[in-house]
């Protein structure tokens, strides 16, 4: 998988976060160089436009100042702490676990109640949207029988917050 393709998921990932007010003034997009230089910290209220090329990803932010980076440069996108370059820390995070079954049927399970489960392609579109009241559902299963093989995102909102992640039907 190229880069330019990994961060095209951790910019639809950064779009999931700030669509859905998942993200809070204190988490930072953080840039890590291969260059080992200090990390690079972004809030989502700082950056007006997250663009890429082929060659680099491209920061505009609100102040009119902006930032790129070369692909090649470019060793790992995480989300942590804004202005540290650390990332979060495992215990602030929840486990959900997300497998696809040979028979194409997506298994979410999630420690806390599951509320509501959007399967995304990776280019944005809705495939679909489940919702759950009662909140006792901490396992679900969605279809994607119908749906060609490929990478899609599930966007999981479970009582303990919203997680995003990957999956990939063969």
């Amino acid at each position: 998988m190229t880069k330019k393709v990994i961060l095209s998921f951790c910019m639809l990932h950064i779009m999931l976060l700030l669509s859905t007010g998942a993200v809070h003034s204190q988490v930072a997009l953080i840039v890590h160089e291969v260059d080992g230089s200090s990390p690079k910290s972004f809030t989502p209220d700082d950056i007006r436009r997250l663009t890429f090329s082929d060659v680099n990803l491209s920061l505009l932010m609100r102040d009119g100042s902006s930032s790129a980076f070369a692909f090649d440069n470019v060793k790992k996108l995480t989300f942590g702490v804004a202005g540290t370059g650390i990332d979060s820390p495992k215990e602030n995070r929840f486990d959900v676990i997300a497998y696809v079954t040979r028979q194409g049927e997506v298994i979410v399970q999630s420690p806390g109640a599951i509320l509501s489960l959007t399967t995304l392609s990776v280019d944005g579109r809705v495939i679909s949207v489940e919702r759950y009241s009662g909140g006792a559902e901490t396992q679900c299963i969605v279809s994607l029988q119908n749906a060609p093989n490929g990478i899609y995102l599930l966007r999981i909102e479970t009582e303990q917050g919203i997680t995003i992640k990957k999956i990939i039907k063969k």
